[in-house]
């Protein structure tokens, strides 16, 4: 009698396999759905929002630049800098005294060492848009700051895409087991593998395409398509995964 009851508490556990994996797939791809949904629809494009408005503000004409949208330029004496010793590429903050006597700092990605007009004493431009500032002028240098807005949509972007394609493949990995583990006597490696191999190969495309576009439109647009030919592509690899031999022994439901 013991034997047999630990043989069916054994199907029984191997049959419960199959869908603890799918419900796990499910919740994950809604939660990567969800944060790639907040960043495409709302992040993404107040970046890109601002983006706009700074390249196109104009420099401010009322006393004292009252109005943050207009570009203020003030100028400024550098106290010191101090490199950002955190990060691998090149970080500095510049510490400045404007000419109203309000002390304050920035940090430029940049490697000031090379600019012989960023030295302690030098006098500089700051410029500001909506109380922070987005670029300094060494003389004839620009560089800007970590607050610049263009392209700080990339990255926003970047990451929705990419969660929301990864997403988009642990759902449908949860699809194919839900469906396998129902009309399947035995669920094989492959039906997952062959989803998340191409939703990885659907996410590669897609980084590059958000990454290297200025256009988002384009950019869904370019991943979209090649969604399409993954999805094909797929579908001719299945037959045959389903077809070949097995040297392994499969999952029994």
């Amino acid at each position: 009698m013991f034997p047999r009851a630990s043989c069916r508490e054994s199907t029984v556990g191997r049959s419960r396999r199959p869908r603890q994996r799918g419900g796990a797939y499910l919740a994950a791809g809604i939660l990567f759905s969800l944060v790639a949904a907040w960043l495409l629809l709302l992040t993404t494009p107040d970046a890109r929002d601002d983006e706009r408005a700074f390249t196109t503000a104009t420099a401010c004409t009322a006393p004292g630049g009252s109005d943050s949208d207009c570009l203020r330029t003030v100028s400024a004496v550098i106290d010191r800098t101090e490199k950002e010793t955190a990060r691998k590429t090149p970080s500095y903050w510049l510490h400045i005294t404007e000419a109203d006597g309000t002390s304050t700092r920035t940090r430029i990605e940049t490697n000031l060492e090379r600019l012989p007009a960023a030295r302690p004493g030098a006098n500089i431009e700051v410029t500001y848009w909506q109380d922070q500032i987005r670029y300094v002028d060494f003389g004839s240098d620009r560089r800007y700051t970590n607050a610049d807005p263009r392209e700080a949509f990339r990255m926003p972007f970047t990451t929705g895409l990419l969660l929301g394609i990864f997403g988009a493949t642990l759902l449908m990995a949860a699809a194919t087991t839900s469906w396998s583990s129902r009309h399947s006597r035995r669920a094989f490696p492959w039906q997952v593998g062959l989803t998340v191999t191409g939703g990885t190969t659907l996410v590669v495309f897609g980084v590059t395409a958000a990454w290297n576009s200025d256009n988002i439109g384009e950019a869904l647009r370019l991943t979209g398509l090649a969604g399409l030919v993954v999805l094909a592509a797929c579908a001719l690899a299945a037959p045959f995964l389903h077809r070949r031999p097995r040297g392994s022994t499969p999952i029994s439901k």
